[in-house]
């Protein structure tokens, strides 16, 4: 390999973590012209020459911005999976000095997956490299073209070559990405030099995305397996956006190299060989990050056109009518309450029907504490009998503004302690709604849920701020944070919440959620379930990641819970994880329940009819509060195989140092992962 020179000489060496956003630079930079990052990113206008990025127009910005997402994304990823990322620096000296460099410029960058590593990568490196985010830059087009249309091609071709040379495909080195700076000549010869180096004696496979990449690498050794041309009938030769004749497609070429023989002095200014996103993925978790992506794509797809701003301001009675009516107006594309505005709800929202509506909260929206009216009058929901407040559905939503929705929640709380079947609204319902989102507002005191999504598909909650706390009297019961039921492709994220029961809620039929970067306190945790009470219902709840979750003061962290006995539902439970919990002074720090409200003679007799396959507990640490003693983990499954496939891995939390070692519990099934072993062999009743 490449070593520091004593010299101003460059070299090339393994990056730095504090590198890998320059190295996204670079890559950036290298493939802002790349015709198969311009098709997966659906550029509908070539970047102009790089000679000045903030003389570039807006949307060749945009166009940047969002490649450097994949790029920094890629760099993550490959660093997270165990390879390689080298950077080609050239030393630079301080001014007036001969000592040694002070600093380094990065003039090109490789990214290499050692023989035994895939694209295969695990949900934990996806959501730490922030590939999810890619999904949101590029969209639903960008994410199909990936998945669905590059990648099966490549894989058959990939195949093929690898059979040819009867090779295992496994024992090979892939080279994902190779590029230089044009202002450094020879370059890219120092670098591939250090990279065969390293893959020696092994074959090397790519992908090449340009001739001129295509000539370079067959200059180096490589052979082509197969072309492919791909993005025919959408985009031209340089993968941009295009009709008609000029929509030829543009050619891609997969690569392999047997031997490793230096190839004489070749230069390269840019070269390519592209990732696809399929082989990023687990296969069995493909369907949920496809779902994801179709959520992505969806909310980032739509902007409201404002053509007219109507402001509501207090008139010191009822503001619904005023508030409703600007809503429901179609001339009326951004409502506004305005800061330093309260409005005072004194009768029920019924905002169903928008479409393309931008209501920004600056002020305050305040419900009255009318109990006997919204006893009588706020809106019915089936599930669990519940009332709410404020229906707001319809297409293309935002809800924003900074402002604060009050739901003046204590007397609420005081009538409740004294007539336990008191049904209490919840603070806002989004109902039968498709791309909603719901961000930057303050929300206290909901009487009950904070936020019910019911039947609604791609709504996204993002910086919200919730809080439910006694200011006399009693303390508030029952204030979820959110509950989804009904709802596919849902996002809660980048949110803070003080509650008195669960921080998130997954209700039957919740499929394809991503819930991130919560800090909850005092709740009861992030919560599958509770799932299979009712008789003669079938309920599911699939595809949810839970991921850099602060849980503090709390009832419960990772938990699932299922009913079982007589007379009750069934259902599945499928594709949970929970990643990078922090818990402090938790009482069940890891749960699930599958025997919940039942008592273990009923639950041995009638097992859950609600099956639990395919959970993932993964970095979860901190502290339990002694409730449960010792134990700080508790995975009681119900009897006759109702659990399966249950992974726990880097588990770390503490109890109290008066109940001495951790205690970690388990019934009725069998655990895999590398914290299995602190469980023992569970239990079997």
């Amino acid at each position: 390999m490449s070593s520091p020179p004593s010299s101003d000489n460059p070299y090339v060496r393994i990056a730095q973590p504090h590198e890998y956003e320059e190295v996204a630079r670079v890559l950036t930079r290298a493939f802002a012209h790349d015709p198969a990052m311009n098709w997966y990113g659906c550029v509908k206008e070539m970047v102009p020459p790089l000679n000045n990025t903030e003389d570039l127009p807006d949307n060749a910005k945009n166009t940047l911005r969002k490649l450097h997402i994949f790029q920094l994304a890629l760099v993550r990823a490959t660093i997270l999976s165990g390879g390689i990322v080298t950077v080609a620096v050239v030393p630079k000296k301080g001014e007036g000095k001969s000592t040694a460099p002070v600093e380094e410029a990065i003039a090109g960058t490789t990214l290499w997956l050692k023989p035994g590593q895939s694209m295969n990568f695990s949900i934990l490196t996806i959501i730490r490299s922030g590939f999810w985010k890619v999904f949101w830059a590029w969209g639903l087009a960008g994410a199909k073209r990936l998945a669905w249309e590059f990648s099966p091609a490549v894989e058959k071709s990939l195949k093929k070559s690898f059979m040819a040379h009867s090779a295992d495909r496994m024992d090979s080195w892939h080279l994902l990405s190779t590029v230089v700076d044009p202002a450094y000549e020879g370059m890219c010869r120092l670098m591939m030099r250090d990279g065969f180096e390293r893959t020696s004696p092994k074959p090397v496979h790519l992908e090449a995305t340009t001739p001129r990449s295509r000539s370079i690498y067959e200059r180096y050794g490589f052979e082509i397996d197969e072309a492919h041309q791909f993005g025919r009938g959408a985009v031209d030769e340089h993968g941009v956006s295009a009709k008609g004749d000029a929509a030829t497609g543009y050619p891609e070429w997969v690569m392999t190299k047997d031997g490793h023989e230096d190839s004489g002095r070749v230069t390269c200014h840019e070269t390519s060989s592209v990732v696809f996103l399929r082989r990023l993925l687990p296969w069995s978790l493909t369907a949920h990050i496809s779902a994801i992506a179709l959520l992505f794509a969806s909310a980032s797809s739509h902007e409201v056109r404002a053509s007219r701003t109507c402001t509501v301001r207090a008139t010191g009675s009822d503001d619904a009518h005023d508030f409703l009516a600007a809503a429901h107006d179609a001339a009326c594309s951004t409502v506004v309450v305005p800061r330093g505005t309260t409005l005072n709800i004194a009768s029920r929202l019924n905002m169903t029907g928008l479409r393309d509506k931008h209501l920004s909260i600056e002020g305050t929206v305040k419900f009255s504490m009318d109990l006997p009216y919204w006893i009588g009058n706020a809106f019915f929901i089936p599930f669990q009998t519940q009332v709410t407040f404020w229906l707001l559905g319809g297409i293309n939503i935002v809800l924003d503004g900074g402002g604060t929705i009050d739901g003046q929640g204590q007397a609420w709380y005081n009538a409740f302690a004294t007539n336990s079947s008191l049904a209490r609204p919840i603070m806002l319902t989004v109902f039968q709604a498709e791309n909603v989102r719901v961000e930057n507002v303050h929300m206290i005191n909901s009487p009950e849920w904070f936020n019910l999504v019911n039947e609604g598909d791609n709504v996204v909650y993002r910086n919200i701020n919730i809080s439910a706390i006694n200011n006399s009297g009693q303390e508030a019961q029952n204030t979820d944070g959110w509950d989804v039921y009904r709802s596919n492709n849902v996002v809660i994220e980048d949110s803070v919440i003080n509650n008195g029961d669960d921080c998130v809620s997954f209700k039957p039929n919740a499929t394809n959620i991503l819930v991130s970067n919560l800090a909850c306190n005092g709740s009861h945790g992030i919560s599958v379930g509770s799932l299979g009470q009712y008789a003669g219902e079938f309920d599911i709840v699939e595809n949810v990641t839970a991921v850099n979750i602060t849980m503090s003061n709390a009832q419960n962290g990772a938990r699932i819970k299922a009913w079982a006995g007589q007379n009750v539902g069934s259902g599945i439970v499928k594709n949970i994880t929970f990643v990078d919990f922090k818990e402090t002074n938790v009482d069940n720090p890891v749960i699930i329940d599958q025997c919940y409200m039942t008592d273990a003679d009923e639950c041995a007799e009638f097992p859950s009819n609600t099956i639990i396959q395919d959970v993932v507990f993964t970095n979860i640490t901190g502290t339990s509060s002694g409730a449960e003693k010792a134990v700080v983990a508790s995975l009681s499954c119900s009897p006759d195989g109702r659990c399966s496939s249950v992974s726990v891995n880097n588990l770390s939390i503490s109890p109290p140092s008066k109940y001495g070692a951790a205690s970690y519990t388990c019934a009725n099934v069998v655990l895999s992962g590398n914290a299995a072993t602190l469980f023992g062999n569970c239990s079997t009743t």
